[in-house]
């Protein structure tokens, strides 16, 4: 068969299509390598911003950690002051404690020369009273030093205030006590000792400090409940007994 003058055809897939390809897969390649290496460099440039983040933050720590520490030293000297402060007010305390020790002992060592005599009315005169009392015990006048009457004068009738035993019903007045204060101590002890001969509502006790004072009444309470056995003084202490 002659030939003709026309150029074969090229057909599909052969030479002209795979160089077609290989360009195509060419330059996707070149497009792959080129996001790959926008992508590395924004990892590398993540990772140093990330680093640079990460040492602002160390530096910001560092400092904030230093003022603490700085903080926490200025706190110790003023838990050192609250400390000497505690103990000076615990040196104070017990000194002042002994101080009203050494005071209760002084102001007993002083009544230590008293009796109070109870039971006697108030219209009678106290002097007169407490030498008929004295007498009965067998105790020398010339022995006396002060007689007078001991606490403010009670309520008259028709006005309020406590009235005798404690009973604000009562019309008769409370009586105060008659203290009597000798130049000699064995007078005191004699009129203690021998208060069993006066005749009942009246009778004779010790003159106590205040502190003194309640201590035997709450040592009485307690007799009263039989946790002891008896409640009573000596020159001026409070004793009690746990047994006979």
């Amino acid at each position: 068969m002659p030939a003709t003058g026309n150029k074969p055809d090229i057909a599909p897939g052969g030479a002209g299509t795979r160089s077609g390809s290989r360009n195509h897969s060419k330059e996707n390649k070149n497009r792959a390598t080129g996001t790959s290496t926008i992508e590395s460099a924004n990892i590398v440039e993540m990772f140093k911003l990330i680093q640079n983040s990460l040492s602002e933050f160390k530096h910001e720590t560092a400092a904030k950690m230093d003022v603490m520490a700085d903080k926490i030293d200025s706190m110790i000297p003023c838990s050192n002051k609250c400390s000497t402060f505690e103990a000076v007010a615990s040196k104070i305390t017990k000194e002042h404690s002994q101080l009203m020790v050494q005071q209760d002992n002084l102001s007993q060592a002083y009544l230590n020369y008293d009796i109070l005599i109870h039971g006697i009315p108030e219209r009678n005169h106290a002097y007169n009273s407490a030498c008929n009392v004295l007498e009965r015990l067998a105790i020398d006048k010339s022995t006396i030093d002060i007689v007078h009457r001991l606490g403010r004068r009670p309520e008259r009738d028709g006005q309020s205030g406590p009235r005798s035993g404690g009973d604000p019903s009562s019309s008769t007045p409370r009586s105060r006590p008659i203290l009597v204060k000798f130049t000699k101590q064995h007078s005191r002890i004699t009129a203690l000792s021998s208060k069993e001969k006066l005749d009942t509502g009246i009778y004779v006790s010790a003159h106590l400090t205040p502190r003194r004072a309640d201590l035997l009444r709450e040592a009485r309470s307690i007799k009263k409940k039989k946790k002891i056995h008896s409640a009573y003084t000596f020159n001026g202490n409070v004793m009690i007994k746990h047994t006979e």
